[in-house]
């Protein structure tokens, strides 16, 4: 499912602070995760719902916008994430 494409994520939200974010939550050291971005597949990243209610809650912080997580489950990489977090609400 690719959720990015009407959406330019670049301007959205920094891949620095993606992959800050990320690498909070998926602290155990795993191959790829210090170099994630926006096409990286949370799948691949290893992230489970945990992890994934816990990298929402840090991106809403650093973006003022609100998600729920139901829907997210479904979405595939991290561009997906910040696409969907741009469509719930007003970034700072």
């Amino acid at each position: 499912m690719d959720e990015t494409s009407d959406v330019d994520v670049e301007g959205l939200i920094s891949e620095e602070v993606l992959r800050e974010a990320v690498t909070a939550v998926m602290s155990s050291a795993r191959a790829g995760i210090e170099n994630c971005g926006f096409a990286s597949r949370m799948a691949d990243l290893g992230m489970d719902s945990l992890a994934l209610a816990e990298l929402i809650v840090r991106l809403e912080d650093a973006t003022g916008s609100f998600l729920e997580l139901r829907p997210v489950v479904r979405l595939d990489t991290l561009g997906d994430l910040c696409a969907a977090l741009h469509r719930a609400g007003t970034w700072q």
